[in-house]
């Protein structure tokens, strides 16, 4: 194979730049290749019906592609890992996106687990006018709250303190053996269907 000449060599390198990302206004960025500083050049993104707004960041290290050699008229492929920038993620089967305030998402194929991780004061909100389904089971560590009506169409067990500052409205109430109800429990029972074996204890 015969070798490039100097001039082809000087072509190529014209058309295909790498360089480190010095700003980033907008939706361009200064990128510095070698002494060459570039004005600001847009990235390539996904643009269209689907839309993704996902600007390089200063530092990265990116390419940039010269039509005509003219770095006027580059346009940067966004980006390559470098020592400034390191590959965050040491398995194939896992898939990251990572936030400037180190908010992660990971999923892990090999675990079949999806894990989203937020800084201490970071909040998530989902809008969805036509509702939001779980399936499976759930587990909520911290403080929850209902701001709606609620319907329960299975077992519930309160297995703490359960303080309630409202009317309650109770068409028929089963309570366990030995249960302790507060003050004015027998007017409370009363009105409960309860069965024959049932003890009730005032506090």
């Amino acid at each position: 194979m015969p070798l490039m000449s100097d001039s082809a060599n000087e072509t190529l390198t014209d058309l295909i730049r790498f360089g480190t990302v010095q700003s980033v206004d907008g939706a361009r960025a200064v990128v510095k290749c070698g002494d060459v500083i570039s004005p600001p050049l847009p990235w390539l993104a996904i643009v269209g019906a689907w839309l993704v707004w996902m600007p390089p960041s200063q530092g990265a290290q990116v390419t940039v592609i010269c039509p005509d050699g003219d770095i006027a008229g580059g346009i940067i492929l966004n980006g390559l890992y470098s020592d400034a920038i390191a590959s965050p993620v040491t398995s194939l089967l896992s898939a990251l996106l990572k936030a400037p305030d180190n908010a992660t998402f990971v999923y892990d194929a090999a675990a079949h687990a999806l894990t989203f991780t937020l800084p201490a004061s970071g909040t998530v909100k989902i809008i969805a006018p036509g509702g939001f389904e779980f399936e499976g089971d759930t587990k909520v560590t911290g403080k929850l709250e209902v701001t709606d009506d609620v319907t329960l169409s299975a077992k519930l067990d309160v297995l703490g303190t359960t303080t309630i500052d409202a009317a309650v409205d109770i068409k028929s109430l089963t309570v366990a053996e030995d249960s302790v109800l507060g003050v004015g429990a027998t007017k409370f029972v009363m009105l409960a269907d309860m069965t024959p074996s049932t003890k009730v204890k005032a506090k």
